[in-house]
């Protein structure tokens, strides 16, 4: 029994003193209830105060205020005849269980119920219900100087309901918003349920992602953080749950040097969600409802996607990797002896360019193209183990996406086995192709190897350009979009010189007919994308 699982030890002194003269008048107690957790252990649903009552008194750390009893007044435990020591301590406790199979809902429907004490709040509930390292970490992180300066410490202890708050991020940070049904207090109870299964390794980096999305917050609205405001507002308003829960996810996985310096973008974004009535009714009215939980994340999503960026390229079984993973920044520089690998941590990211460039939804990755060229399978995957598959996978701050890739030793290209989207598998993995999300991040690269900057061809206009460090082909942002797309399909510049090599390669590759090219243009909010699907042969 640890009052501090359950709630701060709350019962006044004299009301402390008059449960002890009713033990010591052999009055009798009301019941007391008792829950029974998934690990066999006996939490305390109703009596708490009492049981922690007994324990001070029989310890000698309550002092006895019955100013009408000057025979016990002021008396310990140690201090009474041994005549009433015995009757504290052989005091008769009726106990009732409730059984480990009850339905979340149901166990916490009798806990508030039954509870005869001072009323309870829900989170004291799940803190009673789910006690172990995950209450703890709730404590420990509502208690941190960062959590206290973010929030304002505008958020009530005695009802726990800042670590409430905490739990809410916990929930959405663990759990995918697919299995939120509506119910929010069975949602925060199974993101207890998980973090007490979590190993210490995992906790440590959910704490790390907390204090990064509070960090992130308060650098930029300060003392508005989690509040709806304006760009006008001077005056702080109340503390907001549900932009809680979709600002601290958003912003937890990028660094706080990212944020910052994409401060000016963001903040309008923001301040553009407190201008959409949809998004306002998502956060104000009937907030909990699964339609606006999902919506409100969605556009939160798309706001925070204006400092998306690759923060760590994975690969497994590629070349001379069993298992890399290797963390990226705005700057990354690779350094290392000959033959360490660092080439080929480049080459997997430009395998899946130069693939999607030339079919975004292609679902074999070309191992060849001009770009880059490096020959058959054999040459990629580990040859001592026999292995005909790798994998690659690309964290992009927001989810992780990885490709297991499979083919044939002698194959100029490979297969799609699998897409993996944080870990679960697609809906329909083989209809999915190279690109399985929606936009792409963008971050340019250089490619430098011993013998210099690798040749390409000048850009060209308004049209189809290359990088001249890169070789990448990239579409020219205009004010035009109908003439960008002409200036496209003709066969004008760089242009000119890819669609011939486009055009010579399908020559050689099996599957594909010569035939005409197909293009398409949209224009996302950073910049153009194109693609080309070339015709299948019969």
């Amino acid at each position: 029994m640890d009052p501090d699982f359950q709630r701060d030890f709350i019962w006044p002194e004299d009301k402390q003193s008059k449960l002890i003269e009713s033990v010591l008048m052999r009055i009798p107690l009301p019941v007391f209830y008792l829950a029974e957790d998934d690990r066999g252990r006996m939490v305390v649903v109703d009596g708490l105060q009492r049981l922690s009552t007994f324990q001070r008194f029989v310890n000698n750390e309550l002092r006895l205020k019955l100013p009408d009893r000057e025979e016990l007044d002021q008396k310990r435990f140690q201090d009474l005849s041994p005549k009433l020591q015995n009757r504290v301590e052989d005091c008769n406790l009726i106990l009732y269980l409730i059984d480990a199979k009850v339905p979340e809902q149901a166990r916490l429907d009798i806990f508030d119920r039954v509870n005869s004490g001072v009323p309870l709040s829900r989170q004291q509930m799940r803190n009673c219900l789910y006690m172990g390292q995950a209450t703890r970490f709730l404590k420990t992180e509502a208690n941190s100087p960062l959590f206290l300066k973010a929030t304002g410490s505008s958020l009530r202890t005695k009802a726990m309901r800042d670590r409430e708050f905490v739990n809410r991020f916990c929930a959405f940070q663990l759990l995918p918003l697919d299995t939120y049904r509506g119910n929010m207090d069975k949602f925060l109870a199974e993101a207890l349920k998980r973090m007490n299964d979590l190993d210490t390794l995992d906790l440590q980096r959910l704490s790390t992602e907390f204090r990064t999305c509070l960090s992130n917050n308060f650098n930029l609205f300060q003392k508005h953080a989690f509040r709806r405001h304006t760009a006008s507002d001077h005056r702080r308003s109340l503390l907001n749950a549900s932009l809680w829960d979709v600002m601290t996810t958003g912003l937890s996985r990028y660094p706080e040097h990212l944020v910052e310096t994409r401060a000016d973008v963001l903040r309008p974004a923001f301040y553009a969600l407190m201008r959409d009535e949809r998004f306002v009714r998502s956060i104000t009215y009937g907030p909990n409802d699964v339609t606006r939980v999902r919506h409100r994340f969605g556009a939160t999503r798309r706001c925070s996607r204006r400092c998306s960026v690759l923060t760590r390229l994975d690969l497994r079984q590629f070349k001379c990797f069993e298992l890399q993973q290797l963390p990226l920044a705005s700057l990354t520089l690779l350094s290392g002896a000959n033959a360490s690998g660092k080439s080929s941590v480049l080459q997997a990211l430009v395998l899946l360019h130069q693939t999607m460039r030339e079919h975004e939804w292609s679902r074999r990755l070309m191992l060849n193209s001009e770009a880059i060229r490096l020959g058959t399978v054999t040459d990629l995957v580990d040859k001592i183990h026999g292995r005909h598959t790798f994998e690659i996978g690309l964290v992009d701050g927001e989810r992780i996406y990885n490709w297991v890739f499979v083919g044939e030793r002698s194959e100029l290209s490979m297969a799609v086995d699998s897409v993996l989207v944080d870990g679960a598998l697609t809906k329909d993995p083989a209809r999915c192709g190279i690109c399985c999300r929606p936009r792409q991040t963008r971050r340019p690269y250089h490619w430098q190897n011993a013998c210099g900057i690798r040749p390409t061809s000048p850009p060209s206009g308004q049209g189809l350009g290359r990088s001249m460090h890169s070789g990448i082909p990239r579409m020219q942002p205009s004010s035009d979009p109908a003439g960008n797309m002409r200036s496209a399909c003709s066969a004008g510049g760089g242009t000119g010189m890819f669609s011939k090599t486009l055009r010579s390669r399908k020559r050689h590759r099996p599957g594909y007919a010569r035939s005409r090219r197909v293009c398409a243009c949209s224009s996302p909010a950073v910049g153009w994308r194109y693609s080309r699907y070339p015709r299948q042969t019969r």
